[in-house]
């Protein structure tokens, strides 16, 4: 799965960096007094693209689960005095 993971963010950033260019194309070949559809959806899109790419970067550096693991959280350990564990 590390390898997926890789993969997948590298083709997302690709995906957002092309998205990128072709919004920025846009916004100059056209007039920007004209609320442009294309360039109001590209830029929507692209917001989402590097969400979803920061996603899988976050995955890639601190592990599956990082932004969910403190809303689903396991059970605290079950040591009384968690001091012991830091310092014996």
């Amino acid at each position: 799965t590390g390898m997926d993971d890789v993969s997948t963010h590298k083709w997302f950033g690709i995906a957002t960096a092309s998205l990128a260019f072709l919004v920025c194309l846009s916004a100059l070949l056209n007039r920007p007094e004209k609320a442009n559809p294309i360039y109001r959806t590209g830029i929507i899109l692209c917001a989402i693209l590097v969400s979803i790419t920061g996603y899988y970067g976050g995955e890639i550096t601190y592990g599956h689960g990082y932004l969910t693991e403190l809303i689903w959280h396991s059970k605290p350990p079950s040591s009384s005095r968690p001091a012991d564990t830091i310092y014996p």
